[in-house]
């Protein structure tokens, strides 16, 4: 619950999804279900089949997405796709059950479309813990993919969240300092200080687009797409050497487009 509401307090989008399996369904891989009716937990119009309880008040009370799965995978629902493609979003973190079966399926169908996040710690299995422990191992191969823990991502939630406030409210200096200071994670940091360390310790002062690109370090998901956006937004500056003032917008037009 802490990463879901870390997620909705920072203006995070989360979206529920209800596994509704039935045998009038062409779902392949609810077959067990269906020839075994005594083990049937997610069976439509079930108590199984239900939210949680303080998961459904959540997302009734906050009016948040709720999308219905037939299949393990909750990708092979269209109308998510669609969803998600339609609202720009191109980072995933999934939690919940079953790790080996609806997360890690879910994951795969979404690899290559999206960045998948899986704090493996808020994920659980009936299959046990071995079961648990290689499917998020192999899930780990996938370079879409990167397996963290809710601590990692509580944090950076609350990061986004910051980025989110800095780049589209009307903040005081109190407040930007404040912020800063939480980014950062130390006093006294400057607004030159926050875009350097953001972009691993990259002296804002003017360099080639050469020079921006390997201040970027180690290729990671969110590194590969923070640079194919930063490429079209240089493109627009028709290639000259950064400004202080350009390397700026430039960053954070790329941040804003990632974390839409």
């Amino acid at each position: 619950m802490e990463v879901i509401n870390t997620a909705i307090e920072n203006g995070i989008e989360v979206i529920f999804i209800q596994a509704d399996y039935g045998p009038s369904d062409g779902a392949t891989d609810c077959e067990l279900f269906r020839d075994h009716p005594d083990y049937f937990p997610c069976r439509h119009g079930s108590w199984g089949q239900e939210l949680i309880a303080p998961l459904k008040e959540l997302q009734q009370n906050r009016h948040l997405s709720l999308f219905s799965k037939r299949q393990y995978s909750a990708l092979r629902n269209p109308a998510l796709g669609d969803y998600l493609k339609e609202r720009g979003i191109v980072n995933l973190i999934m939690v919940g059950v079953e790790t080996d079966y609806c997360i890690g399926l879910s994951a795969e169908d979404a690899a290559g479309d999206f960045n998948v996040f899986i704090p493996g710690d808020c994920t659980t299995t009936a299959s046990g813990i071995r079961s648990k422990t290689e499917t998020l191992r192999q899930l780990s191969k996938n370079k879409s993919m990167e397996i963290t823990d809710s601590e990692t991502v509580i944090t950076w939630l609350s990061v986004l969240g910051d980025i989110r406030r800095l780049c589209t409210e009307e903040l005081s200096d109190k407040e930007m300092q404040a912020i800063y200071t939480r980014i950062i994670g130390k006093d006294g940091v400057t607004e030159d200080q926050l875009f350097s360390e953001l972009l691993l310790n990259q002296s804002p002062q003017p360099l080639s687009f050469e020079e921006f690109i390997a201040s970027l370090g180690e290729s990671t998901p969110l590194i590969e797409e923070l640079i194919g956006q930063a490429v079209e937004a240089y493109d627009r500056l028709d290639k000259k050497p950064l400004t202080k003032e350009e390397f700026q917008n430039l960053v954070w037009d790329s941040i804003k487009v990632i974390y839409r």
